[in-house]
């Protein structure tokens, strides 16, 4: 019979005591709820389950502050697009945008992104956090009045009047 983490529910008590005594009780309380425990009772034993996920996919940060345009003096001219954002915790990488894929082009001409991230693995401070992507669009549609960028919760446009010349 493998023994579970902690026989008794004493024993949990006493392990969140301890945290308090060493890291102080918000560190404690964090670190508990960061690490989301699963409780599950078998013959009057608590056994504890920590949550885990796989290898780390990307998601969408959770909010887009601004989005900038620079068109750029080439041939044929390309559109820099650069949106600044936040997530909720530290640790995002690769932050990027995700061109939408159109089978025909915006009927408002406004093209669209996704602005994703890969979130952290494991324990990390619930701290809100500024990220930044780019992107570069090579061919700049006909049609392109503006660009809009998504996020879990909001999106934010920019339009190519607005946009600065490099």
């Amino acid at each position: 019979m493998v023994r579970p983490i902690f026989d008794y529910a004493g024993e949990v008590v006493h392990m969140l005591v301890w945290l308090k005594q060493q890291m102080g009780y918000v560190v404690a309380v964090l670190l508990i709820l960061v690490s989301a425990p699963a409780y599950s009772h078998r013959d009057s034993q608590v056994v504890i389950a920590f949550n885990t996920k796989g290898p780390a996919m990307e998601e969408k940060i959770f909010e887009v502050s601004h989005v900038e345009l620079a068109l750029m003096k080439s041939h044929p001219p390309q559109l820099g697009i650069r949106a600044h954002g936040f997530t909720t915790t530290l640790g995002w990488e690769n932050a990027r945008l995700v061109p939408f894929v159109y089978v025909m082009p915006p009927a408002d001409g406004i093209y669209e992104f996704d602005f994703v991230a890969t979130p952290p693995s494991g324990l990390t401070p619930q701290v809100i956090s500024p990220v930044d992507a780019n992107y570069l669009l090579e061919s700049i549609p006909n049609d392109l009045k503006g660009v809009r960028v998504y996020s879990t919760s909001n999106q934010v446009e920019a339009l190519l009047v607005t946009a600065e010349s490099h």
